[in-house]
């Protein structure tokens, strides 16, 4: 495949595609976590590494994970919130969210100057706007606001880390400003207050 041939040139990067078994609909790939677990552990035996990055969220790595951590090696697990394994987050040195924001960093200049995110910064206080939330939504981290204010709609809701913080975000198109948010924080239940 012409992408993974791409991802191969990129410094530091190695494609594992093991092998597809079945066909159409049944087809599955497979060898796929035995080759990566033998690379990391083959690498770490070798002393040629003293830190990963390590993109995943299924619970088979675990014991992985926990080995490498054992043998001395500091592990950054990257991860979708949606998909991860409690435990395997628990094994891990470090942790990130990978989403829209981590991954945007990554792009090509010209791409983020043409396709920017939602803006977000952290607010001490609860900002006020001039008109009620045109939408609301109940989470496990408090009430989520969706307000239109100065040509822009505009979502609100407690930091999830930081009491007395509260995360605002920003952009001109509401479907792609709730699709970023919802890649981050899950699917709500919005509620027109109109």
């Amino acid at each position: 495949m012409r992408f993974h041939q791409t991802l191969r040139k990129l410094r530091g990067w190695h494609i594992y595609e093991g092998v597809i078994k079945g066909t159409g609909r049944r087809a599955r790939q497979k060898e796929v976590d035995i080759l990566i677990a033998v690379d990391m552990l083959t690498h770490a035996y070798r002393r040629n590494m003293h830190s990963v990055t390590f993109i995943a969220g299924d619970q088979d790595f675990r014991p992985l994970v926990d080995a490498l951590v054992r043998d001395g090696m500091f592990i950054e697990l990257m991860y979708d919130p949606r998909s991860i394994s409690k435990e395997l987050a628990d094994a891990a040195d470090a942790r990130r969210i990978l989403d829209p924001y981590l991954i945007f960093q990554w792009l090509d200049e010209s791409f983020k100057k043409t396709h920017p995110l939602p803006e977000r910064y952290a607010a001490k206080d609860k900002k006020t706007f001039l008109t009620p939330p045109i939408e609301t939504a109940e989470t496990d981290f408090g009430l989520v606001e969706l307000f239109y204010d100065e040509g822009k709609y505009v979502i609100s809701h407690p930091y999830p880390d930081l009491s007395e913080h509260f995360l605002i975000t920003s952009h001109s198109d509401i479907d792609f400003l709730k699709r970023v948010y919802e890649q981050i924080y899950g699917r709500f239940d919005w509620k027109s207050n109109v």
